[in-house]
C-alpha cells in the first residue's frame, strides 16, 4: 500500500493518506438543521477508522430549498456552533474534515418544498415527486453565488479544513452545467462554457471569500448517461475551466437524477466503474483528481493510484461496512476488512428514516453500546436469517451463553443473491463474540425443549407460495434451483418476478437456458431497491430472458405452459417450471413451544432483501428483553 497511505498536501491542507469518506446524505440532522450527537459519532466513528478526509454530507446553502427535513444547514451563522462540534470530533479522531455545500435546484423533493424549486431553465426532472421549477432570472443568479460564498466562509469559521461545491448529481451548478437542464440563451447558457458560468462564478467568489490557502473542491459527473446530458467531452473542459477559476481538486462522479445507478452503483456494477472518466479528467488539468465508483478494496484503490488514474480515491460505502477500513489495510489485516456488497439497503432504508448497512448493523448507532444484561442466560436462538443473526450478537454482547441452531446445511438461511456474502461476514464476527453455531439441527420442538436453555428466540419458518394448477414433473421451486438440487430443463419459466424470481432468471439465462418470467403482478422487482431491476433486465433481455406483468399461469402438462395475459391466453413450450411467487411465514412452532411452557419471543424470517434490515432491527430488540 505504498501510495494509498502517502501524505497528500492541497493547498494548505494537508492529508495523512489518499483515501476520502466522500459525501453520503445520512438524514441523520436534527429537523432544524443542525448537527445531531449520532451524526457526531458516525462521522467520528469513521475518523477513528483511519481515513484521511471526511467529506461531511450535502449541506444546504439555502433554507428555503431543503433536499430533506434533516438535511444540514449552512446558511446562517447560527449552525456554526454545532458544525464546529462536528469538526472537533473530526479532529479528535485523527482525520480532516471537509464539508459539501449544496442547493437541490429542480432536484427538491415536493414532500420537502416550502416553496417552488428555481433552476437555470424551467425544464422538470421527469421522475415523480418533483415539481416544475421555475426559471432563474439573470439578476437572481449573484444571490446564489453569494449564498455559496457565505456558507463556504462559515464552514471555515466551523473549523472545516475544506469546502466542495455539488456540481454533481444534477443538483443546482450541475443543472447549470448540464445541456440536458440549461436551456438559456444569455451568458449563462449557451454552450460548455456558458453553462459553466454559475460554477466558476461560485468558486472564485468562495476563493474571495476563504482566502488564497483554503482548499475548494468541485464535484462534477463526469458523465451523465442519459441522451442530451452532459458528456465525457464536455466535463473535461468543465474541469479545466474549474481550475482556472480557482478550484484545487475535481471529486469525479456520474449520473442524475434519471441515472441514479452511476451515482450510487449496485452490485452490477464493475468495480472501479468511473475510474475510466477521472482517467479523462485528469489528463485536462494539473489539479489533484478524486474517483469514487465502487472501490471497496485497498488493493484496487492503490491499483488505480499507480496507474496514475487519479490522485484520491474517494471511498464512501466501503466506510459504512467497515470504518476500520483504513487501519486493517494498513496494517496488513485486509482479508479482515467487511467489505461492501452494493446491496443499497443504505440508499434504500436513508429516505425512510436514516442511513444504515445490512453488512454493519452498527451504522446510525456508532456511539452506543450494548448494556451488560443483569444476569446471564442461556439463550438458544433458532434459525440463522438476519433477525437470529442479530439476536445471537446483541444477546452475546449483553453476556448472555448464545448457541445458534440452523436446521439447514449451512447458516445463513434462505438469502438473496445480493445478501448470501453478508451472511458470512456475520458469521465470522460472531465466532469473535463466542457464539456456538450449529447446522443441519433438529429444530422440532422435543428438541428445543430437550436442550433445557432459558431463553428460546424463534426464527418463523419460510414456506413457498404455491400456484393452482402447477405442479408434478418439470415444476420446481425456487430454492432448489439456486441451491442446485433441482434439474432444469433449456427452456424455463418462472412463476414470480419478485427478488427471487428475478435471482433465478439471472442465475438460468447466464448458464445458457432459455427464460421466461411470469409476474401476476403489474410491476417486477418487489423486494429490490428500485434501480436494481432495470438493470436486470437490460442485462437478461438481449440474451433472449423475456418479461411479462399482470401475466397468471393457468396449466401446465410437463411440456406446454398455458398462461393468461391481458390479450388473452398463450402458451409456450417449457420444459421446467419455476415456482417463485414468495413465502409465507408458519409461526407454528414458537406457538408449540409457548404450549410446552417453554420461555419463546419470535423473529421475523427474511424473503426479501430489503426486508432483512427490519428483521435484524426485530432480532436486537429480542435479545435486549432477555
Amino acid at each position: 500500500m505504498g501510495k494509498l497511505f502517502e501524505k497528500v498536501r492541497i493547498r494548505g491542507m494537508e492529508l495523512p493518506n489518499r483515501l476520502v469518506m466522500p459525501p453520503m446524505v445520512t438524514d441523520y440532522g436534527n429537523e432544524d438543521g443542525t448537527v445531531s450527537q449520532a451524526m457526531i459519532d458516525y462521522y467520528a466513528r469513521r475518523a477513528k477508522g483511519g481515513v484521511g478526509l471526511i467529506q461531511v454530507e450535502a449541506t444546504s446553502v439555502d433554507s428555503l430549498h431543503l433536499l430533506s427535513r434533516y438535511q444540514l444547514r449552512i446558511d446562517s451563522d447560527t449552525y456554526i456552533p454545532s458544525l464546529k462540534a462536528l469538526t472537533q470530533a473530526i479532529h479528535e479522531n485523527g482525520a480532516r474534515a471537509s464539508i459539501q455545500i449544496h442547493h437541490p435546484g429542480r432536484q427538491e423533493p415536493s414532500s420537502v418544498s416550502q416553496t417552488q424549486p428555481v433552476a437555470p431553465s424551467a425544464v422538470a426532472l421527469p421522475v415523480p415527486g418533483y415539481d416544475m421549477p421555475r426559471e432563474l432570472a439573470t439578476e437572481e443568479i449573484a444571490g446564489l453565488v453569494e449564498r455559496f460564498a457565505a456558507a463556504a466562509a462559515r464552514a471555515k469559521e466551523a473549523d472545516f479544513d475544506s469546502v466542495e461545491l455539488h456540481g454533481a448529481h444534477s443538483y443546482l451548478i450541475c443543472q447549470f452545467l448540464s445541456p440536458l437542464s440549461n436551456r438559456r440563451d444569455d451568458e449563462y447558457g449557451r454552450d460548455t462554457h456558458g453553462r459553466s458560468r454559475f460554477a466558476r462564478e461560485c468558486i472564485a467568489a468562495v476563493r474571495e471569500r476563504v482566502g488564497p490557502d483554503y482548499p475548494i473542491c468541485l464535484r462534477i459527473s463526469g458523465q451523465e448517461f442519459v441522451e442530451g446530458g452532459l458528456i465525457l467531452e464536455d466535463t473535461t473542459v468543465i474541469a479545466r475551466l474549474a481550475e482556472e477559476a480557482g478550484a484545487d481538486f475535481i471529486s469525479v462522479s456520474a449520473g442524475n437524477g434519471m441515472a441514479r445507478q452511476w451515482s450510487t452503483q449496485s452490485v452490477l456494477s464493475p468495480k472501479g466503474c468511473l475510474v475510466p472518466l477521472a482517467q479523462e479528467i485528469k489528463q485536462a488539468v494539473t489539479i489533484p483528481v478524486m474517483v469514487a465508483g465502487r472501490i471497496n478494496d485497498p488493493g484496487l484503490a492503490e491499483e488505480i493510484l499507480e496507474r496514475g488514474q487519479a490522485d484520491l480515491i474517494a471511498m464512501g460505502r466501503g466506510l459504512l461496512s467497515d470504518p476500520d477500513l483504513p487501519l486493517k489495510a494498513r496494517e496488513g489485516r485486509s482479508s479482515e476488512i467487511r467489505r461492501c456488497i452494493a446491496c443499497l439497503t443504505c440508499s434504500y432504508y436513508r429516505s425512510r428514516g436514516g442511513l444504515v448497512c445490512l453488512i454493519n448493523p452498527e451504522v446510525g448507532m456508532d456511539g452506543k453500546t450494548e448494556d451488560k444484561a443483569a444476569v446471564s442466560r442461556k439463550v438458544l436462538v433458532v434459525g440463522a436469517g438476519p433477525a437470529g443473526l442479530e439476536a445471537a450478537r446483541v444477546a452475546a454482547l449483553r453476556g448472555h451463553q448464545v448457541t445458534l441452531w440452523e436446521e439447514a446445511p449451512q447458516l445463513g438461511g434462505r438469502w438473496s443473491w445480493l445478501q448470501r456474502k453478508a451472511i458470512t461476514e456475520r458469521l465470522q464476527g460472531l465466532k469473535a463474540l463466542g457464539v456456538t453455531a450449529e447446522t443441519g439441527c433438529d429444530c422440532s420442538a422435543e428438541a428445543i425443549a430437550a436442550a433445557q436453555t432459558e431463553s428460546v428466540l424463534i426464527t418463523a419458518r419460510l414456506r413457498p407460495v404455491l400456484q393452482e394448477g402447477i405442479s408434478g414433473a418439470g415444476v420446481a421451486l425456487v430454492d432448489a434451483v439456486l441451491e442446485g438440487s433441482a434439474t432444469v430443463g433449456r427452456r424455463a419459466a418462472v412463476l414470480g418476478g419478485g427478488n427471487t424470481g428475478l435471482e433465478a432468471a439471472f442465475f438460468l439465462t447466464n448458464r445458457g437456458h432459455q427464460v421466461m418470467v411470469l409476474e401476476p403482478g403489474p410491476t417486477l422487482g418487489k423486494g429490490l431497491e428500485g434501480r436494481l431491476t432495470p438493470q436486470i433486465q437490460e442485462r437478461l433481455k438481449p440474451k433472449g430472458t423475456r418479461f411479462y406483468t399482470n401475466t397468471r399461469p393457468v396449466s401446465y402438462d410437463g411440456k406446454r405452459l398455458t398462461f393468461a395475459t391481458g390479450a388473452g391466453q398463450e402458451t409456450a413450450q417449457v420444459d421446467t417450471v419455476v415456482v417463485a411467487l414468495g413465502y409465507e411465514e408458519d409461526d407454528s412452532l414458537a406457538a408449540e413451544l409457548k404450549g410446552r411452557g417453554v420461555e419463546v419471543q419470535s423473529l421475523p424470517a427474511c424473503s426479501q432483501p430489503f426486508l432483512a434490515h427490519p428483521a435484524s432491527v426485530e432480532g436486537v430488540a429480542a435479545a435486549r428483553r432477555i
